[in-house]
């Protein structure tokens, strides 16, 4: 396997890793998990390629939600404070809500991406019952995006694949992504998810930066 395949794997594995912490809250196992060598290790990859800071911020406010009486129960109200209550109380994690003028769901960014979706062969989980513009949503969008790399048949079509993702994530992900942190850090009550998205704003920031030379 060559080098490039095997970056574009762990991209692509990174983003679909943060696809499920922002549809979800974290179970008891992997809370434990992130907090025990398996997860340290993977957070220490990210911190040595530039997010240190980021991710030392994570990993302290997982240690302090896994040394509560009741880990589990207070995550799952670490999660809903941040993104589930409502636009006054919450960091909703949705492109309309940032990129709508009334900040309403199911706005024109929700349209764009499920019509990107449907041009390419692909819907919606249908478990998760959410607008296509849920950050979740989009960021497995873009692991799959990353993974057609691997599979391109040619220089030129690995070029094409790699300048879609680069437009990606400056159009549909960092229009508003920014606006998403900054509100899910200005919360209060809350531990675990606005450091899970700090180190979504830095590791989309890597991104570009890599997208970019590697286009060239």
């Amino acid at each position: 396997m060559n080098s490039f395949s095997e970056l574009s794997e762990t991209r692509a594995s990174i983003y679909w890793w943060f696809s499920t912490l922002f549809a979800s809250e974290l179970n008891d196992e992997q809370l434990q998990a992130y907090c025990g060598e398996e997860g340290r290790d993977f957070l220490q990859g990210l911190a040595d390629n530039g997010l240190s800071e980021e991710v030392g911020a994570l990993q302290q406010a997982l240690q302090q939600m896994a040394a509560q009486d009741q880990p589990r129960l207070e995550l799952a109200a670490d999660f809903t404070q941040c993104f589930l209550v409502d636009q006054k109380s919450s960091a909703l994690p949705y492109a309309s809500v940032y990129l709508s003028d009334d900040g309403l769901l199911y706005q024109q960014p929700h349209l764009d991406m499920l019509d990107l979706l449907q041009s390419e062969g692909l819907a919606v989980n249908e478990g998760m019952n959410e607008p296509a513009d849920h950050l979740a949503i989009m960021l497995d969008y873009l692991g799959n995006l990353v993974m057609q790399g691997v599979n391109s048949s040619s220089d030129a079509e690995q070029g094409m694949l790699l300048e879609k993702q680069l437009r990606f994530i400056e159009q549909q992900l960092m229009s508003w992504v920014p606006a998403f942190v900054e509100r899910a850090t200005s919360l209060n009550n809350t531990r675990v998810y606005p450091q899970v998205a700090v180190l979504l704003l830095g590791y989309l920031g890597l991104d570009q930066a890599y997208l970019r030379e590697w286009i060239g």
